[in-house]
């Protein structure tokens, strides 16, 4: 998605610094992990710990938790999509179930997934007290329950506001924490004292600011930190509790192809240090790609003189190659990029912390930052 008030020349500036993979030898970077951050960046703001360090994240299974470090989360999210059929009645359709997550957490909220098309036919008390009820019995969510009710892009229906407001009364748990995932359109269409009364009746918030300019036509970032802080910034004068504020963060970058115009077009997510085979999504991880290029340099478009660059607007690394005759770049989310979202947006705003979609897919030189103090 691309706002129409996106600056197209600042979607895409080209770096002052970029950094190597490890063994290129740069001069003017320090190596950190299997990479080198380039230069530009502050490595006290890196190394020092956030102030907002509550981390929580979305996961399909228990083996996606391998990877991350247990003692720094503070909440986990086994992340279920249903469907809401007219009655009110749900299908699962996949994901993994609270009861079937082998690690026992002390705060596992589990998040509820649904198109909006299909919860905003759900308009009359009855229906609504079936599909509360539904989810419920079905979720057992005795610490909280996540509701994350998605823009049905194939239909340009967005969740309807007074559907949600509606219906947030009817959910009714243990603990009675409601976590509200908040997708940017909400932020822009719902109104003021729409927000105002779901703010009485929500205790968290997350917010989705990810996968920006997907239909660009030049190769950029898909969560740009300028970006992001507009929206947060926006979001803060509707719901003005940061505390309550978890900022949503990738683990996956974009796949542009080059075009014979010159333009490029986007493919599909790309992970940073794991390979997918999801439905409907198949991709090979972004480390890789870099592994490849290593001593093939035949391979690689000059940005730089680099393997890896980093891009100065979005604060994102990305690498450029030739794929047989087509041009392609990779715009992905590793350990520096997400600790730049964590210092330029969750401490300046004082956000509760981050949530990572998803465990597992992480670059897991981030729980290393959390290590140090």
């Amino acid at each position: 998605m691309i706002s129409a008030f996106i600056n197209k020349d600042k979607l895409r500036s080209r770096p002052v610094a970029s950094y190597k993979a490890e063994g290129t030898g740069s001069k003017d970077a320090a190596k950190i992990g299997g990479e080198v951050i380039s230069a530009f960046i502050n490595k006290d703001k890196l190394r020092s710990r956030p102030s907002a360090s509550y981390i929580s994240g979305w996961l399909f299974s228990s083996a996606e938790l391998d990877t991350a470090n247990l003692k720094f989360i503070n909440e986990l999210n086994p992340f279920s999509e249903w469907e809401i059929l007219p009655t009110g009645k749900i299908k699962f359709r996949w994901g993994i179930l609270p009861h079937s997550l082998k690690i026992k957490h002390k705060a596992t909220i589990p998040t509820f997934r649904a198109i909006a098309s299909q919860f905003n036919q759900i308009k009359s008390n009855a229906g609504m007290d079936i599909l509360a009820g539904e989810i419920i019995s079905k979720l057992s969510p005795d610490n909280g329950i996540e509701l994350n009710i998605e823009s049905d892009w194939k239909k340009k229906e967005a969740v309807n506001e007074l559907v949600m407001l509606k219906f947030l009364p009817k959910i009714k748990t243990a603990s009675g924490n409601i976590s509200l995932c908040v997708e940017r359109d909400m932020i822009y269409r719902w109104r003021p004292d729409t927000w105002s009364q779901v703010d009485k009746l929500v205790s968290q918030y997350k917010l989705l600011l990810y996968d920006y300019n997907k239909k660009a036509n030049v190769a950029c970032a898909g969560a740009p930190v300028p970006q992001i802080r507009e929206d947060v910034k926006r979001f803060l004068k509707l719901v003005p509790y940061p505390e309550k504020v978890i900022l949503g963060v990738p683990t996956h970058g974009f796949f542009w192809l080059g075009q014979e115009d010159g333009s490029y077009r986007y493919q599909g997510p790309v992970w940073y240090s794991k390979g997918l085979s999801f439905p409907k999504i198949s991709s090979i991880p972004v480390t890789s790609y870099i592994e490849k290029m290593k001593g093939n340099e035949r391979q690689i478009i000059p940005v730089a003189g680099e393997i890896i660059n980093w891009d100065k607007y979005s604060l994102t690394p990305y690498i450029a190659f030739y794929k047989g005759d087509k041009r392609c770049e990779i715009w992905y989310e590793n350990a520096d990029s997400l600790r730049q979202k964590i210092e330029e947006i969750t401490r300046p705003f004082k956000l509760k912390g981050v949530a990572l979609w998803r465990f597992g897919m992480e670059d897991t030189r981030i729980w290393k930052y959390y290590e140090e103090e």
